[in-house]
């Protein structure tokens, strides 16, 4: 049985930890709720090239000697920044994970900023901005996103644009470094030792950020979403066209949401009413399909697929037909049988896997204040019936705040736009 402990801090940062006995690898997990949005203009790109700094030399240790000897553990250490938040993370078996943790964590405490290290970090930020624009389904996704948003704050790339990532100083880095406060600090892992032995390893080695008492937060900016639709078509040569939708839609604890969810099983995959149509039926498409994503502002509801030119509003059209089909119908029994099946299946696994175990853990931290039961976790999706469903379909229907952008080869706006006439 797993142990969650969460220990909070009177500065605000908190360690979220789920002890497993029979664990053989220890998980370190380190988020700042401090993202791309907390940039100043003109220092865009600063959140992720700093993220990229803490794999560099730090103040006690060279990148390669750092490097190498996580290489020889076998330790896996990585990090990856967003609009609102830094997360870094770090697992190694349980005899090698107090040693790989302190040269991994040493990155995140005493990065030395050298700038020789900057200079090489920016050629390689500058081609990884390079490779977003070449890839058409990326490029999509961003511009869609970005494009949900009335304040630049959000409608900016997480990377920067071409000329802040080459602008970006030392200083800079060092100055988005400093938001970098305790009340947005969360670490939560999970391993084989005990709770109150976790914490005394993050205070051993974090105890900068942990006991931290002088210091100014500063709150991070509301979202400003859009409430009416856009289009958006580039024309890159690319002969496959990539069109990507975003719905704004309702907040993570909404009641509607376990619906959403019945609803975008139902289309995806093999035997999914998008893949079966568009693909199987009328060979449309090569590949297609919906996901939806939490946000601090709500969420969103995505469609994605990749087609020829003369396809882009067919199958905008049988995407739309298949929401009225289930608005009207709701789901089909073997259907939804299948799906609440498949949902029983994914929530006993969470209970079997600790990186699941881990992650629910904080999702119920960040979401609720508080740790859920088994029980709290399952019964909303055992509470809906066809009728949630068919009010869903309906909201995604007339929701009238959403992106569409298309990429590629003879694409116009006019296809994107046929989406309301569908």
């Amino acid at each position: 049985m797993s142990k969650i402990k969460v220990f909070r801090y009177p500065n605000g940062a908190k360690i979220i930890y789920v002890q497993d006995k029979d664990a053989e690898f220890t998980y370190f997990n380190c988020e700042f709720r401090v993202g791309s949005v907390d940039e100043e203009k003109g220092k865009e790109g600063a959140a992720h090239f700093l993220e990229h700094m803490a794999f560099k030399s730090t103040l006690n240790m060279s990148e390669y000697d750092r490097k190498k000897t996580l290489n020889i553990m076998c330790a896996n250490n990585n990090a990856y920044t967003g609009h609102y938040s830094i997360t870094y993370v770090f697992s190694a078996l349980n005899e090698l994970f107090e040693e790989g943790f302190k040269i991994y964590v040493d990155g995140i405490t005493n990065c030395k900023f050298d700038k020789d290290d900057i200079a090489k970090e920016r050629k390689v930020i500058l081609e990884e901005y390079q490779r977003s624009l070449s890839n058409p389904n990326r490029y999509a996704g961003k511009i869609c996103y970005q494009k949900r948003y009335k304040n630049a704050e959000y409608s900016h790339d997480v990377i920067g644009t071409k000329t802040s990532i080459k602008n970006l100083s030392a200083n800079d880095l060092k100055a988005f470094y400093q938001k970098f406060t305790p009340d947005k600090l969360t670490i939560y892992g999970g391993g084989k030792m005990n709770g109150k032995d976790y914490k005394k390893l993050m205070e051993k080695h974090l105890g900068k950020f942990l006991f931290m008492q002088d210091f100014q937060s500063v709150p991070q900016p509301k979202a400003q979403l859009i409430v009416k639709p856009r289009f958006y078509a580039f024309d890159n040569g690319n002969a496959q066209i990539q069109v990507v939708m975003y719905f704004n839609i309702f907040n993570f604890n909404d009641q509607r949401r376990p619906a959403l969810i019945y609803i975008n099983s139902a289309l995806n995959g093999l035997g999914g009413r998008l893949y079966d149509e568009a693909r199987d039926r009328q060979g449309l498409v090569y590949d297609i399909g919906t996901y939806d994503g939490l946000q601090e502002d709500g969420g969103h509801f995505a469609l994605r697929f990749g087609c020829v030119s003369e396809n882009v509003s067919k199958v905008l059209k049988i995407f739309k037909n298949i929401l009225r089909d289930i608005a009207t119908k709701g789901l089909q029994d073997d259907e939804f049988a299948k799906i609440s099946n498949g949902i029983k299946v994914d929530l006993a696994n969470a209970k079997i896997s600790l990186k699941r175990k881990i992650n629910n853990a904080y999702g119920d931290m960040r979401y609720y204040g508080r740790l859920l039961t088994d029980k709290e976790r399952c019964e909303p999706f055992e509470k809906v019936t066809n009728e949630d469903i068919k009010q869903v379909a309906q909201y995604l229907l007339d929701n009238q705040s959403y992106v569409i952008v298309g990429v590629g080869k003879g694409v116009t706006k006019a296809q994107l736009e046929s989406y309301k006439r569908a």
